[in-house]
């Protein structure tokens, strides 16, 4: 049986591919990660991140919500939320951004 075509499955173009690792390598590559952490019973245990946002967490700002098929919020509404809480989405992927970087 020949392997699949793991690079014709990817959004991306990698430099390389590893193609089904034994635990041993899996294991070392996944500990190289720096959102893996070691639990108390020697496992590993990684943190992702959503890369997409969640449908119930975004809002649409619009007086006209009839126009939009998603959550919507009027432009006086959004003006009353606060501004830490508009920017964090931001101030998040830059912090991740400096962290990577000074990780690199």
């Amino acid at each position: 049986m020949s392997k699949p075509s793991a690079r014709a499955a990817l959004p991306v173009d990698p430099k390389n591919v590893i193609w089904n690792p034994p635990p041993e390598r899996l294991r070392e590559l996944t500990e190289a990660m720096p959102n893996t952490r070691i639990t108390r019973y020697g496992n590993t245990n990684t943190q992702t991140r959503v890369d997409a946002r969640s449908k119930l967490s975004t809002y649409v700002v619009s007086d006209k919500s009839e126009q939009h098929d998603s959550q919507t919020i009027s432009r006086d509404e959004y003006d009353r939320v606060p501004p830490a809480k508009r920017l964090y989405p931001q101030l998040r992927d830059d912090r991740r951004r400096r962290v990577y970087r000074q990780r690199s």
